[in-house]
């Protein structure tokens, strides 16, 4: 990171945002597509397409075994269909059609091998969408392009906040209130879908779902309401690990930062960890406790909580409203971070100054904690705790493990967690 140019600007604005690439990256990542196309022209050779790549015994034909309902998602890397099992009348599966890194790509894209990988190792968990391995992980449309075949969800957690909303006319509320916060203040919360109780059982499922994809040195990296699928038995259900990543091979553990080199273009901008905003390249799996965080606070009060955000720049300043400037105590790495040392940031005097933003801000002190506290007054302090512990500064020290977060206090306190089986049923939202 260079230059200004380093902090995206995003000039339209989506109700849910997507993991941004810089031009930068954009343009390397392209040349070495293109570099690699010409060494396959070169060699004569081509790119091992999918049915190669799996063996056509393993793989299903997407139109002689399923009909296709409708669409019901799309992702940064896929398409997701509804679809019924031709062979069992009744039997709904999700079909997530794989899109490739490049349009030149022959191969089997590298995010749909990372999400089979790590779905293959979460398949049991209950909290985890998982593969229909009793029908084939893979299908193939005759075009030669793959279908991930997945358990359906009725829901998405996004999709079935936005219908609430709408249906119950608070849209146009939630929007106004959705700009305000996102400049720090005193706000109350909109009656969502669901009460405390039923949001302490959907933070638990997904603390679960969280434990076992870290303790098998996984990452998810994209945490967001959108990627949390909700069923009619009350489960939440985790989705969409294409930008997921295996930190097995990443023995080089870099003692200064405490984390793993890697991407920092990775989480989806409303739920992105100040870390990287910051333009670290160098993080652990804490990343996804920061979007955990972001899940609780939306669910809790009826939109994201950084959801008028348009560009890396905003967040950062909507960060630092609602939590404080950040200091050495807060963030131990903070002068070392890309934007400081560039000076793109500077935390000379009583509030920051950014120079992508020609006037100095006035949103944001040292002592701004509050603001974040004040909007959550209604919380316990179990709940405020928990709250402000997945939502740190540092992330080695201070922001907490899933392990730890499903040990809060908060758990255990009234109203108790509503069991599963208690929780509220909605109509689908997809087309038979």
């Amino acid at each position: 990171m260079s230059s200004l140019s380093s902090v995206s600007i995003i000039t339209k604005k989506r109700r849910r945002p997507a993991p941004q690439k810089s031009s930068k990256e954009h343009s390397k990542q392209k040349k070495e597509s293109s570099k690699k196309s010409s060494n396959s022209k070169s060699d004569g050779k081509k790119s091992p397409t999918v049915i190669q790549t799996l063996g056509k015994g393993n793989c299903i034909s997407v139109s002689e075994r399923f009909r296709k309902v409708g669409r019901i998602g799309q992702g940064t890397y896929g398409v997701v269909y509804k679809a019924e099992d031709r062979q069992t009348p009744g039997d709904f599966v999700a079909l997530k059609r794989c899109i490739p890194h490049h349009t030149d790509s022959e191969g089997f894209p590298i995010t749909t091998i990372r999400e089979i990988q790590a779905l293959r190792i979460l398949q049991d968990h209950p909290n985890v969408i998982s593969l229909r391995i009793d029908i084939g992980m893979v299908a193939i449309s005759k075009h030669d392009i793959p279908y991930l075949v997945l358990e359906y969800a009725d829901h998405d957690l996004a999709q079935l906040m936005d219908h609430h909303y709408t249906k119950t006319h608070q849209h146009a509320k939630r929007q106004r209130k959705s700009q305000f916060h996102s400049l720090g203040g005193n706000q109350h919360k909109i009656e969502g879908p669901f009460r405390e109780a039923h949001i302490k059982t959907l933070m638990q499922q997904l603390f679960s779902a969280i434990e076992c994809l870290h303790e098998h040195r996984l990452i998810h990296r994209d945490i967001k309401v959108s990627n949390l699928l909700y069923t009619h038995r009350g489960q939440l259900k985790l989705a969409d690990f294409g930008l997921s990543r295996s930190l097995l091979a990443e023995t080089e553990l870099d003692p200064k930062w405490g984390g793993y080199h890697m991407t920092q273009h990775v989480v989806s901008l409303w739920y992105r960890p100040p870390e990287l905003l910051l333009g670290s390249e160098c993080y652990n799996q804490s990343i996804d406790l920061w979007g955990a965080g972001c899940v609780m606070a939306e669910l809790l009060q009826g939109f994201p909580l950084y959801g008028n955000c348009k560009s890396e720049g905003e967040t950062i300043e909507a960060i630092f409203a609602s939590l404080g400037t950040p200091t050495v105590e807060s963030l131990p790495n903070l002068m070392d971070m890309p934007l400081i040392k560039l000076g793109l940031i500077s935390l000379s005097g009583p509030s920051p100054s950014f120079a992508w933003n020609e006037r100095k801000s006035k949103k944001s002190s040292h002592n701004s904690m509050m603001l974040l506290l004040d909007s959550f007054s209604y919380l316990s302090t179990s709940g405020l705790l928990l709250l402000t512990h997945l939502l740190h500064y540092d992330a080695n020290n201070s922001r907490l493990t899933a392990k730890q977060a499903l040990e809060s206090a908060y758990f255990t306190s009234q109203p108790l967690p509503t069991p599963p089986s208690e929780m509220p049923k909605f109509a689908s939202l997809h087309s038979e």
